[in-house]
């Protein structure tokens, strides 16, 4: 019984080397969905990441606590987050100027991965000289938040103008019930709701406000933070989680494809934040991902996707005098397209520069 326990034990340490020696290699080469240094090894602690400084009590979800610093991290990246004081990635909101600009979006617009320096919305302030209220997040965030934190702040923030980025890969489900109940019911976000007005927010009924707060963790979450802050195979683990949750999603939509009722919604949204906009200028800006980018180029015809419900939409929008309507699928792209992405499909530094 000894011997078996002991040679057991071996076999246990054998196997824990491999999958650690394995893990650094694949990481090393980029492989993984998560390939991000250990803080043992010089990287980031969780509890220093972005992931403690965002919270999930607001009514559009995923937000920042106040006048917080974290950081972003990924293999390619490695950038200091600051939010003000309403917790958004921005400077000061106080004092800004009358003429100034409303940014709305996601991950893109928040200029996830790069310097606050090096955003579209930094740059845009420069180039324009107005003042950018960006109330941009990542980590899912769709058009209906999009519309709650326009509703909750188009009052308190004299502005003459809308920016509202919209991402096809993801915008299409990032509110959608059905999407994620096979998934992920614990966060608290908003939902289009499937009966009655699709804009009246829905929310699972398991889903708990919550403030990432390290301090103040489970022990199952201190546990976590501890096997991600001191072994390279925790990527593998998570690269296995991140994937059977994508397989449980299904296909992804985007330029080229959404379902119906997922184009319908993301139109009233963005009707929506016309219609509060009132007679403020309104630019939205629809962006493709790298991998749309090459589809495109690949496509007998490139073009169908301006047949589909949420183009004809915008394009709807865009015959009213103050909405106006810019595909950067359109636009001038560079030819080098890897340039304009991070490793994790950010823009880079000098895809902010070309949005």
């Amino acid at each position: 019984m000894k011997n078996f326990i002991k040679l057991s034990f071996i076999y246990l340490l054998i196997i824990f080397f491999l999958l650690e020696i394995g893990s650094f290699v694949a990481s090393k080469f980029g492989l993984l969905v998560k390939n991000e240094t250990p803080a043992l090894y010089g990287g980031v602690a969780l509890k220093d990441s972005a992931r403690f400084a965002r919270t999930e009590e607001q009514k559009w979800g995923g937000w920042r606590p106040i006048n917080s610093v974290s950081r972003q991290v990924s293999e390619c990246f490695n950038v200091e987050v600051r939010s003000n004081e309403i917790g958004a990635r921005d400077s000061t909101f106080v004092g800004l100027k009358d003429n100034a600009l409303f940014l709305l979006g996601d991950s893109m617009a928040e200029g996830f991965g790069v310097s606050y320096e090096s955003t579209s919305q930094y740059l845009l302030e420069k180039k324009l000289n107005k003042d950018i209220y960006n109330f941009s997040v990542g980590h899912t965030f769709g058009p209906l938040q999009e519309l709650l934190i326009y509703e909750e702040y188009k009052n308190k923030y004299t502005h003459h103008g809308v920016i509202v980025y919209i991402l096809p890969v993801n915008d299409f489900t990032d509110n959608d019930r059905l999407w994620w109940e096979k998934v992920d019911t614990m966060r608290y976000r908003p939902y289009f709701s499937t009966s009655g007005d699709p804009l009246i927010p829905w929310y699972f009924p398991n889903a708990k406000k919550t403030i990432y707060d390290f301090e103040h963790a489970s022990l199952k979450l201190k546990f976590i933070s501890f096997v991600i802050d001191n072994f390279w195979f925790s990527n593998t683990i998570r690269t296995v989680r991140a994937l059977f949750k994508y397989s449980m999603k299904g296909e992804y939509p985007g330029y080229f494809y959404a379902r119906d009722y997922q184009q319908i919604h993301f139109g009233m949204a963005h009707s929506k934040i016309v219609d509060l906009a009132e007679d403020r200028d309104v630019l939205f800006v629809v962006i493709p991902s790298r991998k749309e980018i090459y589809e495109f180029a690949q496509l007998e015809n490139p073009t169908q996707y301006k047949n589909q419900i949420w183009f004809r939409k915008l394009l709807e929008l865009s015959e009213r005098k103050n909405v106006h309507f810019l595909d950067l699928m359109m636009s001038q792209i560079p030819e080098d397209v890897d340039s304009l992405f991070l490793c994790d499909g950010h823009w880079s530094n000098d895809g902010n520069k070309w949005a």
